[in-house]
């Protein structure tokens, strides 16, 4: 027996073993793409954001509009805003506007999919920093009402 025919052999042992259609983390259907974030706005690590900004996500395919709900972008764990799906570009323009010289972070769930049905899954989240100065920090201690 050569060493192809061989391999053929081994091949749908491999299948039989392996769990929801991958084999060593390949997918087995050909043609059905990854659904991942192929750029973001604002940039990770980008400095000097204007404070009136919504942030946008575009992933490597089209987006199933009824995978998206509110909730599912974050801004350090706000998520007071609108979400709007367009194409494979997701935006989150944020309520009011952001405050200046502060540190942002952005997190997408892992439950968007993609029209192909496939889940993003698990992303990192980035961050940047809006333009002007940063807030000062109060150290005035809240003392409460005097004593009579």
């Amino acid at each position: 027996m050569s060493v192809a025919r061989g391999a053929l052999a081994l091949f749908p042992l491999l299948l039989a073993g392996c769990q929801g259609g991958e084999v060593s983390g390949f997918a087995l259907e050909p043609g059905v793409p990854e659904f991942t974030i192929a750029a973001r706005s604002p940039a990770p690590g980008r400095s000097g954001v204007p404070l009136t900004i919504s942030v946008v996500v575009t992933f490597s395919t089209m987006i199933d509009p009824s995978s998206v709900q509110l909730g599912q972008v974050s801004l350090n764990g706000s998520t007071h805003g609108t979400l709007t799906v367009d194409g494979n570009m997701l935006r989150f323009t944020p309520v009011g506007s952001l405050t200046p010289g502060t540190a942002y972070s952005v997190a997408v769930s892992p439950d968007v999919h993609g029209a192909n049905g496939v889940p993003v899954g698990s992303n990192p989240t980035w961050g940047f920093k809006t333009t002007g100065a940063t807030p000062p920090i109060d150290t005035i201690l809240a003392i409460g009402p005097r004593p009579r």
